[in-house]
Order: C-alpha cells, then structure tokens, then sequence
C-alpha cells in the first residue's frame, strides 16, 4: 500500500449478498445440501437471533457451488407485506422468480385469481427449470405480522396457502425460511406451516470461521497481533456481526494513522465506542428483538457484572426488588430461559447467568440504564396501560374513589407500571388514607424516588402530626423518623421529633420518674441540639438527681445505724439468757436428783399398803419438774431468734433504699415547670 492510496474498508456492515467476505457455516450448509438431497423433503427452517447472519447465509446458498444440487435458488423477502393482498405477494414472488429465470412475467391482474400462481404460473416455471426444483429463499418470515391488519391481508391468508403449495408441489418446489425468533413464539398459523420443516439454529461462529473474519478480509493490508485476535474472541465470541463491527473500525483507524498492524492496546475503550456507535442502527434493531422484560433483565445482569461475571439470580432479584420490579407473568419468570436459548446469557451452575457476548453487555451497560428498561417495562400489558389512562383522566375529574380502583386494575395487570403505582398514592393521599397512602407510596419510592419522595414525606408528616395530636407520641416518632431517612434535614420532622420527646418527657416528670424524663430530653437534643429550654431542664434534673442520690446514701447509712444498734441489742439480750440458762441447768438438775432420792427413801419407809400408792410419785415428780426446765429453756432460747426475724425481713428493703422521689415529698411538685 503506497502513502496516500485509498483503501476501501474490506468489512462489510450490511448482509452479505455477494459470497466476498462470508466465513464458516459449513455445518449449516452441509445440512441444507443434505436435507434437500431428498425428493420427499422440501420445507427447511433457519432460525437464530437478529444480527447473527441469517441473511447472508441463504445468499450465500445462491452462490456457485454452495447451491444444492438440482435446485434454482430465488430470494424473496417478505418484510414490509403483511398488510399486503395475497395477489400482490404471489405477484411478488413471481416477479423474483421471473426475474431470476428470466421468463417473461405475466400481468399483475392475471394474479387476482389465485389459482393463477400455482396452476398456470408455476407449470410454466417447471417446464423452464426441468428436472431441477425451485427454491424459494424466504427472509424475514416471522415479520409477516401485525396487530392492525385487514381481514384479506397475507397475513391472514399467505400461511394456509404455502402450506397447501408446499404439500402440492413437493417434487417441484422447496422453500427454506428464515425466522428472526424462536419457533414457539410464533403464531399458530406460522407453525403449521413448519410442521413437516427441518430446523437449524445459526449461532455464534466458531473459534477458526471467526478467526478467518478478522484476519481474512484485511490480508495484504493490515494484520493481527495474536493477542488482538484473543481480545476480539474474547469481545464477540464469534459474533460476526460485532465482529465486523470492531474490524471495521480498526481498519479503519489503523489505515488513518499510516499502520500496518493491530495490537491488543489498538483495541481501546474509545475503539469500543466508536463502534457502538457505528452499530447504532443494527444494535438498536437487535435490543428492539427482546420484550420489555426480558431486556430489563439483559440490563439488570449488564449492571450487576463485568467482563465475564457472573450474576446469580440472588442478586438479580435484589436488583429487581431495589427497583420495584416484581418477576411476575410469563413473560417475567421465563424471561433467564429465552434469554439462554437466544445465546445472549449462558448458564453458569446453578442459578447464575453471565454474557456470551462481552461487547453486547457493554453496549446495554453504557446505552440502557435500568431506569430506562424497567420503563419500558410500563408496556409489558396493553390493559395495564389502557387502565392506567383511565385512571389518571378520572384522577384528574376529581372522582377518586373510581380512579382508585382503576389504577388498582392496572397495576393487577402489570405490576411493574410505575406510574400507575404512583397515581394510586397521590389518589388515596387525597382522599385522606393515609395509611394506604403510605403504603402505596412506599412502593412507588422503590420505583421512582425523585417522583415519590414529595408525597412519601408529605403522607408520613400528616400521618405523625395526626398522632402527635391525639397524645400517642411513641406512634407518631417512626413516621417523623422515616422523612428524617429520606430527607435528613427536614427543619419540620425535626421540630416534631424534638417535641414529641419534650411530651414525653413531661410525663415521666408528671409520674416522678426522673432518669426517664433524662433519657427522653436528651433524645430530644438529639433533633434540635441548641435547645436552651431542653439543656436547662436536662441540667436541672441531673443536679437534682445527684442531689435525691445523696439523701439516699445518707438515709440508708443512718438506717444501717440504726439496725445495727439493734443488732448489739439483741445479740446482748442472746447472751445474758444464755448465762441464765447456763446457770439454771445444774441446779434444775440437782433438784430434780434430790426430788428423786427423798421420793425413794419416802416409799421404802412407808407402810406396805402405801408404797403401791407413792410409786407413781417417784416418777412423777421428776419428770414433771425435768419438763418444767425444757419448757423455760425452750421459751429463754426462742425470745432473741424471735425477736431477729423483723430485722431480717427489714434489712433488705434498707439496703435498696427508697425510690428518688419518696425522699421528699416535694420534690416531684417542684419540678412540674420543666415539663
């Protein structure tokens, strides 16, 4: 390449119609040669995701010696006829066929029958082509559709009439379609034409094919180091489109800076850009392929991960729940499942998803925000919107009872509808239910904080002031704490906060509960730390409260005095009847022997008729005086340990000493102003 020369750009950003620059699928067209090379099989279905190549292949089985054999390949692209008369299609597709044959085309209204086409039109193109069949190379098949159409429209009527064409004229005519989605989301009418299709998914390209489209198209000119090739793998992973998209714009760089190789660093974040850029168009039509929930996914993962992470469903769904997204619907909760079967996320264990295509998650991460598709997730239920708009026309006439149930119905519809969410809390907020209110905005601030915040706080202020009011103050706090959580600085929810402990603490004083009434002014210094009145009274009930705490020291001490006073007492009293006691004992006992030995002497003196008569008194006496003794030790001993039960039972309640405010009665009354 001479200085100054013009090089054109050798990548190719369109399908490739021509056969130059298209690589791989050789399995692909393998199968195709191979499907066909029965008589009895003429239906064949491609299907893959948007971008990834559909078109060019079927143009590339027009190419010579890629056609299979026996066959007289004709385009035909089906995008933009869906409102069409069948006439004017069969029209269409006979002027391809007579185009690409070179026939002579009969007049469009001959095509007003339509048994023209295939009993006058088609035998004529059987005795041009002969033992060959004619194949019909159907593209964008799946677009043939629309909510809107006339009742005598294709697409009505188109897929009946193939189906019948295709069973026919089985020896003549072999069609392959290529469908942009996967075949369970088509209509039914779609899918019975395919009931006795062979089908082929196109993917990524493999690690050789992509390769040869990086390094093929710029040979002679520009080449690859090998760790700017393992870079591009590892972007794309073997997407061609992204990959043409990346070459492209490399070449094009490198040919503007006079280079002639590309390395690892060439391949920069501004590299990346540029060819988002680029791309603009075909990305934006491949993002638009997904439904709203599904691409709210594709951006919640984006968001959550970098290159090649992993992001497990945990985590998604904390994403969701931080954003109010319920997974709710079928849509929604199969939305991982066909994101996997598109080969956009790949399963990764258990539960956890990652990116096949790098260059696609940066895509989504730098041009769709969650903010945004968890919007579009608004659209997901068209009753949903439909009950929305009614909703907000009857919120605006003033009938709020009934605009409430409407935004219920819509968000029943579509959980997900943010703005629905909302006006259900601004109409339950006026209609003065504060309680739902709060609820329902609560909700809506998970959504859209910026939309939600006014009346989240708006709701909390009037629901606290309400309870502040009727004297329940501990109610009221959390409501003033929560606008504190949204708005740290809101000059009212602190004021209520302040005044609300300020009342509490009143009470406490009121009930002489001094330490609490403590605590609670000092809460309230927390909210409006210069409060002089607040620091006075906080001063003055800690004074006296050191002050209630030394006269119960002093109570207690002289309590103690006095109980041990007591104590020496008794203990001295213990003593002195225990001497008694020790002293009484012998002589009780010297009585009792000498009682004994006279009572002896008196029987054995004593006439015979008397002693039957004075034994009893030998025993009795003794004994009646021995429990004589017991009897007054026992009473001598029981006095003191009597007498020490009270001081017992007395001595734990001194110890404890009385509350602060029995030490005086007036001190209670006293600080009644602080309240």
């Amino acid at each position: 390449m001479q200085r100054g020369e013009i090089v054109a750009n050798p990548y190719i950003l369109t399908p490739l119609t021509d056969g130059v620059g298209f690589f791989g699928r050789d399995s692909v067209l393998q199968f195709v040669r191979n499907t066909l090379n029965s008589p009895y099989q003429n239906v064949i279905v491609l299907f893959g995701q948007r971008r990834i190549g559909k078109t060019s292949l079927i143009h590339q089985l027009r190419q010579s010696g890629e056609t299979p054999a026996g066959c007289r390949p004709i385009y035909f692209d089906l995008q933009g006829r869906a409102e069409h008369a069948l006439a004017q299609v069969l029209y269409g597709l006979a002027r391809e066929i007579s185009r690409s044959l070179a026939i002579e085309l009969p007049p469009r209204a001959a095509f007003e029958d339509e048994t023209f086409f295939q009993y006058v039109f088609l035998p004529e193109v059987y005795r041009v082509i002969g033992n060959d069949r004619l194949l019909v190379l159907v593209d964008e098949f799946d677009v043939l559709g629309g909510e809107h159409v006339p009742p005598d429209a294709a697409y009505h009527v188109l897929f009946g009439y193939l189906q019948d064409l295709l069973i026919d004229e089985q020896r003549h005519l072999t069609f392959i379609f290529v469908v942009g989605r996967r075949l369970d989301e088509l209509p039914s009418r779609i899918k019975a034409t395919f009931k006795s299709a062979q089908c082929k998914r196109i993917s990524l390209l493999d690690r050789a094919s992509a390769t040869d489209l990086i390094v093929e198209p710029a040979r002679g000119i520009v080449s690859y180091d090998r760790d700017a090739i393992e870079k591009l793998h590892a972007l794309t992973s073997g997407h061609p489109y992204f990959l043409q998209l990346l070459c492209y714009e490399l070449f094009d760089r490198c040919i503007r800076r006079g280079n002639t190789r590309i390395t690892a660093d060439d391949i920069s974040d501004d590299v990346l850009e540029q060819a988002m850029e680029l791309g603009m168009g075909g990305l934006a039509w491949f993002w638009d392929e997904f439904p709203p929930a599904e691409r709210f996914l594709l951006a919640a993962v984006a968001h959550l991960t970098h290159a090649h992470e992993v992001a497990s469903m945990r985590r998604i769904g904390q994403a969701l729940h931080e954003h109010g997204v319920k997974l709710q619907g079928m849509e929604l909760s199969t939305a991982p499942q066909v994101l996997t079967d598109w080969e956009i996320i790949e399963p990764v264990g258990r539960d956890a998803f990652r990116f096949r295509v790098d260059f696609l998650r940066q895509w989504i991460l730098t041009k769709h925000s969650l903010d945004e598709a968890k919007r579009e997730l608004e659209q997901v239920s068209a009753r949903a919107v439909r009950d929305y708009e009614q909703a907000r026309r009857l919120h605006h006439d003033g009938e709020l009872v009934e605009a409430i149930s409407a935004y219920h119905r819509a968000l029943a519809a579509n959980p997900n509808h943010a703005r629905a969410q909302l006006g259900l809390a601004q109409a339950l907020y006026e209609r003065g239910q504060l309680e739902h209110a709060i609820d329902a905005f609560e909700k809506a601030y998970r959504t859209d904080v910026e939309s939600a915040r006014d009346g989240l706080v708006a709701a909390h202020r009037d629901t606290g002031i309400t309870l502040e009011s009727e004297g329940r103050f501990d109610q009221a706090r959390p409501h003033y704490q929560r606008i504190l959580d949204i708005t740290p600085d809101d000059p009212l929810a602190l004021q209520r906060m302040r005044n609300t402990w300020r009342a509490t603490a009143g009470s406490h004083l009121a009930a002489g509960r001094w330490e609490q009434a403590v605590e609670a002014y000092r809460e309230a210094l927390r909210y409006v730390p210069d409060d002089a009145v607040i620091q006075l009274a906080v001063t003055e009930l800690e004074q006296r409260h050191l002050e209630a705490e030394a006269l119960k020291r002093r109570r207690q001490q002289l309590e103690r005095a006095v109980l041990e006073a007591r104590l020496r007492e008794e203990q001295t009293r213990r003593e002195q009847l225990e001497r008694t006691v020790a002293f009484m004992l012998p002589r009780f006992a010297a009585i009792t022997i000498g009682l004994g030995l006279i009572s002896a002497v008196a029987v054995g003196v004593a006439p015979a008729q008397w002693q039957s008569r004075l034994w009893p008194l030998l025993v009795i006496s003794p004994a009646v005086i021995l429990a004589g003794y017991l009897w007054s030790r026992h009473r001598l001993m029981r006095g003191p340990a009597t007498s020490d039960e009270p001081l017992a039972r007395e001595a734990p309640r001194t110890e404890s000493g009385p509350a602060p405010a029995r030490i005086s009665g007036s001190e209670p009354s006293e600080a009644g102003p602080l309240s």
